[in-house]
């Protein structure tokens, strides 16, 4: 029997993969994958945390605002530790 009759089973078939539901970033933010929302990066996720905030109180972030974590955990997003803040935005020193 030749190895070439396993045709891709041998050498691996090449299929695209499929995109996580749920990323890590090295800080420990939890992405989550929404590619229709309207924050959603390049590659179809959003921040978890940005997200339940949302949901929880149905109205959407303004541009100047973001979601801070009450405890200063990442990876704790549950509703009550979520808290939207006026980001102050940073001076040019010129």
């Amino acid at each position: 029997m030749d190895y070439r009759d396993f045709g891709d089973w041998l050498l691996g078939a090449r299929k695209p993969r499929a995109k996580a539901a749920f990323l890590i970033t090295c800080e420990g933010y939890i992405l989550r994958l929404k590619p229709s929302h309207p924050k959603a990066n390049a590659k179809g996720y959003i921040p978890e945390h940005v997200y339940k905030w949302e949901q929880f109180h149905k109205a959407c972030l303004l541009p100047c605002s973001a979601v801070f974590h009450k405890d200063g955990n990442p990876r704790n997003n549950r509703r009550m530790n979520l808290v939207a803040k006026y980001r102050k935005r940073r001076l040019r020193n010129k």
